[in-house]
């Protein structure tokens, strides 16, 4: 009689270990996948900052607004625009004169979340998108401030 009792049991936890792990490795799964993406999309966004802190720097460009609008212009095609934002552009000066300064360029992005299991959660915390931002500086070369 006890050999049947024991039996029943293990086959019991044979159920609840199929049902269980499913969920688990869903979650899991999910969670690399998700974060794989937003990690991808952290390092095109920093990529991109750089880039354009650069290019601004070294044309010499003086206008913030034009700053803002090649950031956006010249977007990486993984990134939608749609989810793209120029959060901060401006000139730091060091010193009182040109020769010591740059630009800094903050760039933000909402990475989109494709687990189903994660949107809802993420959901009911408030967005179901991850927040990403970039900030880069280049300094003015002094072959371009010397012109």
């Amino acid at each position: 009689m006890n050999f049947l009792r024991r039996r029943k049991r293990q086959g019991q936890s044979m159920v609840e270990m199929a049902i269980v792990v499913p969920l688990f490795l869903l979650v899991i799964v999910g969670g690399i996948i998700d974060f794989g993406f937003a990690f991808y999309n952290l390092l095109t966004l920093q990529e991109h900052a750089d880039n354009v802190a650069q290019r601004s720097a070294d044309n010499n460009v003086t206008n913030a607004g034009a700053i803002a609008a090649s950031a956006t212009s010249s977007l990486p095609a993984s990134l939608e625009a749609s989810r793209f934002q120029v959060t901060v552009v401006n000139k730091i000066n060091f010193t009182s004169t040109i020769a010591e300064s740059g630009w800094r360029v903050t760039l933000s992005y909402r990475s989109r979340i494709y687990t189903p299991f994660y949107q809802t959660m993420l959901g009911l915390a408030g967005s179901p998108d991850i927040p990403l931002s970039a900030n880069a500086f280049y300094k003015i070369p002094l072959n371009l401030v010397n012109r």
